[in-house]
């Protein structure tokens, strides 16, 4: 009988949540990945704001957020249906 591999993965979501509050969605895209860390006045961030980076397997991944959404309730909508306000960045 063969006996399987157990592979562990490590998922990063594409969309992040504020934790804190809930009410707030950031979509990110990643635009450069390296072998070591960088600096922040690296030629190729020349331009773009709020570069972030985490590590995975050995990489360093570098993001930007493209788009913030922001969930609003207010007594006046239903629970069901909340006011979305989209913000590009």
């Amino acid at each position: 009988m063969k006996q399987e591999q157990k592979v562990e993965k490590t998922v990063v979501p594409l969309v992040e949540t504020n934790a804190a509050t809930k009410d707030e969605i950031i979509f990110k895209i990643q635009i450069l990945t390296s072998s070591s860390s960088l600096k922040s006045t690296d030629k190729r961030f020349k331009g773009l704001k709020d570069v972030e980076y985490y590590q995975e397997g050995g990489l360093y991944k570098y993001t930007m957020a493209l788009l913030r959404i922001t969930i609003k309730y207010s007594e006046q909508s239903a629970p069901s249906r909340p006011t979305l306000k989209m913000r590009s960045l």
